[in-house]
């Protein structure tokens, strides 16, 4: 470190914040960081080596600190000042007056701060950087055999990744995703179209059943854009949801074109089941939903090429395309996952990715120091992705040990005890970056039946849903899971074992 040319660039910086008119510069807390790694002696061999004219410098720094940006210094005051304190080390008055000329903008004001500030962030990081590099070094070099090589890079990365914004003077809008201009009419009028059209009956993709439409409130369905999270004890119906959602999206919408030179998409993408499993599975319910009988899979006799032609038609009846993939989870990390999505946006829109299960990929270049932080940095990577660019990202996520333990004290209600309260597993606070959460039970009243409970939590938006349209109950028929209600009368039940909302038929199951 250069001590002189940092504290040079630390009055600069000072100075020109007193002189910039705008608001929200404040770099006091950046300049107090940068001199305090500056360690200077008063001992007689410093000084006389120069180091005097360091601690004159560093006093005018701190000088200036107890001044506060909101005062206004006077240049030839500053540099007079300065002048005395260095003595006969005269380039730096010449390196300050050249750095404090007059500037005949505030825009140029502006660009003379992030210059300074970019050069001290250097400073303050640099040593951080090195740090990181010369333990990869050690580990690469020393410890070969106990690295997990295809992670290292993208764990590298992840580590420099807080440092490359600071260190390389990027501004804050290079990762801007919108902005609306209040002073600019067409900017605010095109603002409001992507919000109606967000919030629309043509741009919402409505499910197949109608009780899931109503808890989704005015919207009816899910918005292009959401991080979605379908929160379950283990074996209630997860893997099911993620799988027939995706179905009824495509089976039920026209698909509405943000880009109208690409084709829609819907991706399930399976960490846990094999995909063809999963198609099987879609291929037995479609037909036992058509037929009302039971359909054995393991028949031999099954005709391939008239199921393969059978479940295409359903799928794609609306002009979706539709695909089935599987990936390893061990070394399927979040980057990987970006990268996919890219791949496919260069010829599709994709307006759905289910993903089964997000929390199972592997967290390499994820940020955090405690599970729990790195499963929510996930979950935040994830959507700062895929929210900007229209894709509805929906996943599930097991609750909480303490969520089974209210099943165990008797809870009644349970997905209206669970919903928006945190009872998820591994991280409680994941939800603080989800855009909606479903909490859904299956529960046995005792008489052969089963019934899927589900309750809205979080949901942002900007329209409030009414507290009865919140929860849904739909029971599973004998033979084809939990039948689509969309086209006709809604199935939704106002409790398990109770009649169709709207119906009179308010009795208990005996």
């Amino acid at each position: 470190m250069d001590h002189k040319l940092v504290l040079v660039d630390s009055i600069t910086l000072l100075y020109r914040e007193a002189e910039y008119e705008g608001a929200g510069v404040d770099n006091t807390s950046l300049v107090r960081s940068v001199a305090d790694k500056i360690k200077v002696s008063e001992s007689v061999s410093e000084v006389a080596s120069g180091r005097d004219s360091i601690v004159a410098l560093k006093a005018t720094v701190f000088w200036m600190l107890e001044q506060g940006t909101a005062a206004a210094f006077n240049r030839d005051d500053l540099l007079q000042r300065i002048r005395v304190n260095v003595a006969d080390e005269t380039y730096l008055v010449d390196a300050l007056e050249a750095s404090l000329a007059p500037l005949k903008s505030q825009d140029e004001v502006i660009d003379a701060i992030q210059r300074a500030e970019t050069k001290l962030r250097v400073e303050l990081n640099k040593e951080q950087v090195k740090e990181i590099i010369k333990q990869a070094y050690m580990d690469t070099h020393f410890n070969d055999g106990s690295i997990n090589w295809p992670s290292l890079p993208e764990n590298i990365s992840a580590k420099l990744e807080p440092f490359a914004e600071s260190m390389s003077g990027k501004k804050i809008h290079d990762e801007m995703v919108s902005e609306i201009d209040l002073g600019n009419l067409t900017s605010v009028a095109d603002a409001l179209m992507k919000a109606r059209t967000t919030n629309s009956s043509e741009g919402v993709m409505r499910l197949g059943w109608q009780g899931f439409n109503q808890m989704l409130g005015q919207v009816g369905g899910l918005r292009r854009g959401d991080e979605v999270c379908i929160g379950a004890l283990q074996h209630n119906f997860k893997s099911g949801m993620l799988l027939h959602l995706p179905r009824q999206v495509a089976m039920y919408n026209i698909p509405y074109m943000l880009d109208k030179t690409k084709k829609p998409l819907i991706l399930h993408i399976s960490l846990e089941n094999a995909a063809e499993d999963n198609m099987m599975i879609l291929y037995k319910w479609l037909k036992e939903n058509e037929t009302l009988e039971d359909f054995d899979t393991r028949d031999p006799n099954i005709d391939l090429d008239e199921a393969a032609r059978y479940v295409h038609e359903k799928l794609t009846v609306n002009g979706y395309h539709f695909k089935f993939l599987r990936f390893d989870p061990s070394n399927f990390t979040y980057s990987k996952f970006v990268s996919l999505l890219r791949d496919y946006e260069r010829e599709y829109e994709i307006h759905l990715c289910s993903l089964d299960y997000l929390n199972m990929m592997s967290k390499d270049g994820c940020v955090g120091g405690t599970d729990s932080a790195l499963i929510r940095d996930l979950f935040r990577r994830m959507r700062n992705y895929t929210n900007p660019r229209g894709i509805t990202l929906l996943t599930a996520h097991q609750l909480s040990s303490d969520a089974k333990q209210l099943l165990r004290n008797g809870c009644e209600n349970f997905v209206k005890e669970v919903a928006n309260k945190g009872y998820w597993a591994d991280s409680k606070q994941i939800d603080q970056e989800l855009d909606l959460e479903i909490i859904i039970n299956l529960e046995r009243p005792g008489d052969g039946s089963t019934f899927l409970t589900a309750h809205r939590g979080k949901h942002r938006m900007p329209f409030i849903t009414p507290e009865k349209d919140l929860y849904t109950v739909y029971k599973f028929a004998e033979v084809g899971a939990i039948p689509d209600d969309v086209l006709g009368e809604s199935a939704a039940l106002k409790k398990v074992g109770m009649g169709p909302i709207g119906s009179d038929d308010d009795a208990f199951w005996e």
